[in-house]
């Protein structure tokens, strides 16, 4: 298959995208000479990563449409539930749509061998498990209820160790009766270190409408967290008063600055 002729059937593949994506990068990124023999490629894979590379602002749409379905067979038949699809399709479209720094998407890597349903299925699965390991105790928002309880310096030396705990539980109650999508942004700011502008990419909304969401995300938790701390203490507590404050300069510190709660970078794909 020569250059013309993988071209010429990626634009019948994808009549969607632009004509002309920068296919000769994509061949030169997987060490091939434009000029010589493609029979070995997969001109639809080629022309899709091309046009990721290229930034068509249609690729990305382009490859959900035809291969989500994909996604979705391997997760039905794994016994997903419609919350699982949902989330596994965002973890998805962060780890293989949204540009890692100042390089290309991961899903231009992907492409061009014919091995990309494959890929994906193995992707979703792992996604799934991730995912569902990340519910059990200590994992997910979990974990998060412990780093912002360790986080509300500098009072944190004059709670005491129960306090400390029952601050913990009542993040972790306030967490879980967040709605699933409230759940998943502040997930993937505070845990995954996603920021506003990546949120937005992953859920397809405007940078100011995902930030938005996040912060009413926000408020929900630390009224939830208020009102189960209340219970618990009382609401005249003297703790009461000194955690509400920390925990709106703890939660509005790190969704300002976008860092992430262990200093880590999110796990690789």
């Amino acid at each position: 298959m020569t250059l013309d002729e993988l071209l010429a059937e990626g634009r019948r593949a994808w009549p969607m995208l632009s004509a002309d994506p920068p296919v000769t990068d994509i061949l030169r990124r997987k060490d091939a000479a434009p000029d010589g023999d493609l029979g070995t490629f997969d001109a639809a894979e080629v022309f899709l990563a091309a046009a990721l590379l290229g930034g068509d602002a249609a690729a990305p749409g382009a490859f959900e449409q035809r291969y989500f379905s994909v996604i979705d067979a391997v997760l039905d038949r794994a016994g997903a539930t419609r919350d699982e699809l949902d989330e596994v399709r965002q973890v998805l479209r962060k780890r293989l749509l949204v540009p890692p720094g100042d390089g290309p998407p991961r899903l231009v890597d992907y492409c061009g061998e014919g091995r990309l349903a494959g890929l994906l299925r193995i992707a979703a699965t792992r996604a799934l498990v991730n995912l569902r390991t990340k519910r059990r105790p200590g994992g997910g928002l979990d974990q998060l209820a412990e780093h912002v309880a360790a986080e509300l310096d500098p009072q944190r030396a004059i709670l005491k160790q129960q306090e400390r705990t029952d601050v913990a539980d009542a993040i972790r109650a306030a967490a879980r009766g967040l709605s699933q999508r409230a759940r998943t942004l502040l997930r993937l700011n505070l845990v995954d270190g996603l920021s506003v502008d990546e949120l937005g990419r992953v859920f397809q909304l405007h940078r100011s409408n995902a930030a938005r969401q996040l912060a009413r995300a926000r408020d929900e938790l630390i009224a939830g967290t208020r009102a189960r701390l209340a219970e618990r203490w009382g609401s005249d507590a003297a703790a009461l008063e000194l955690i509400s404050s920390s925990l709106d300069v703890t939660l509005g510190r790190v969704l300002a600055t976008g860092s992430t709660w262990g200093g880590g970078k999110p796990p690789p794909a």
